[in-house]
């Protein structure tokens, strides 16, 4: 939850990365303890599943865009009519993973996700 507020700064690749790390390592710790909590945790790790989907996605079409983006600029021999194309399909991609994201998150913030969650583990 720390790292939540990343959210809210989708033009920080840093941030929404760590924001996606966390995510993925919150994720993989209910699963381990999924058994331990009589089956429980199982919904709330597939919320977060989800949430670390679209942050890989908005991460890996940063990276391809910064890419391609330094193809063109270098003067690389890639055709640049399609580095730019490319690019337009990566930032369509990179906008539609992090409102996914972050309609996730709102949706989380109005079910109460994380307080449910809590009120599990702290039984």
């Amino acid at each position: 939850l720390d790292r939540a507020a990343s959210i809210y700064e989708p033009f920080n690749d840093p941030l929404l990365h760590k924001l996606r790390l966390s995510t993925k390592r919150l994720r993989y710790a209910l699963e381990l303890f999924n058994d331990c909590y009589g089956g429980d945790l199982k919904s709330f790790a597939k919320h977060f599943s989800k949430m670390q989907s679209a942050l890989g996605e908005v991460h890996d079409s940063s990276e391809w865009i910064a890419y391609l983006g330094g193809t063109i600029r270098d003067g690389c021999t890639l055709d640049r009519q399609t580095a730019a194309w490319l690019i337009s399909e990566f930032v369509c991609l990179r906008t539609t993973e992090y409102l996914k994201a972050l309609e996730l998150w709102n949706a989380w913030l109005a079910s109460d996700l994380t307080g449910r969650l809590r009120g599990i583990i702290g039984k």
